[in-house]
């Protein structure tokens, strides 16, 4: 497997959930502190959400406006793919540290992707067609899994635009009375997922990424650290909502991750939450 070689230091960030209004060239200009002095900034999936918002910006302009602020400060911008963005012609995965870190959005690693989602069932049920679609070989490999979970991710999505555009108003307000009851199993959902992530972190690695010591993924919006048996899963949380990111910073061999505190409008590095040496 080839490895590219990034220019270091490779700072990690993911799921900035871009909003395509106005006042999303402020959301990013409040990121830029983050790759003060870096050589590669990483956006680990969901940068954006939408191929074109509907007042016209477009994920293309948006991304080629991350990649200036990037070069305004002597980095350059590498976008994976996520489930959000699952649309972007780039890949869902790289490796650092001769294969040794590996970082990926982390949608793949639940059969599911969201395992608290309304349509889990039917996610489900497209990744599973889309793996029996590939050669065997492919079917046991990091990238086919990856394959996978984007085309099931794609194949939901035009279901959803079709339904979307053809419901009615009835089906529309049903739908949302629905959702609005399976709030108390979306909670459940969603904590399960949060305990059991590391593992499955872990075991994905471990079945799929083979010399892989760390894995890197965002997709759930909880930040942490975790040691699982001879694995070390970061997950560097969201820039949306209420969520609490960090950032994976890489460099001479030696991989840290930091919290971030935000003042105002921006977001600046803080305390060291975890330093491992790969040295």
């Amino acid at each position: 497997m080839t490895i590219k070689q990034y220019i270091e230091p490779v700072v990690i960030i993911s799921d900035v959930h871009v909003k395509s209004t106005n006042g999303w060239k402020g959301q990013i200009d409040g990121l830029r502190r983050l790759w003060a002095a870096a050589g590669t900034v990483v956006f680990n999936g969901d940068t954006v959400g939408v191929r074109e918002a509907s007042d016209g910006t477009s994920a293309e302009k948006i991304l080629t406006y991350i990649s200036e602020q990037c070069a305004k400060d002597g980095a350059e911008a590498v976008f994976l793919a996520g489930n959000s963005d699952y649309f972007l012609d780039v890949a869902k995965h790289l490796l650092l540290a001769e294969g040794r870190i590996l970082i990926t959005h982390g949608d793949a690693i639940f059969p599911e992707m969201s395992p608290w989602w309304d349509e889990a069932h039917l996610y489900l049920a497209a990744r599973d067609s889309a793996l029996r679609k590939m050669p065997q070989e492919l079917r046991s490999t990091l990238e086919g899994q990856l394959a996978s979970a984007r085309k099931a991710t794609a194949e939901l999505a035009k279901g959803n635009s079709c339904e979307n555009n053809n419901s009615s108003f009835t089906g529309r307000i049903k739908k949302k009375l629905q959702s609005w009851l399976a709030k108390p199993r979306k909670g459940w959902a969603i904590a399960q997922t949060w305990k059991t992530m590391p593992s499955m972190a872990a075991k994905f690695t471990a079945q799929y990424a083979d010399g892989v010591k760390f894995i890197i993924i965002g997709h759930t919006h909880r930040a942490g650290v975790w040691r699982v048996a001879d694995k070390i899963v970061v997950n560097t949380g969201s820039f949306a909502g209420f969520g609490q990111p960090v950032i994976a910073h890489f460099t001479d061999g030696k991989l840290l991750v930091q919290k971030l505190v935000r003042r105002q409008d921006e977001f600046f590095p803080d305390k060291t939450i975890a330093s491992f040496s790969l040295l």
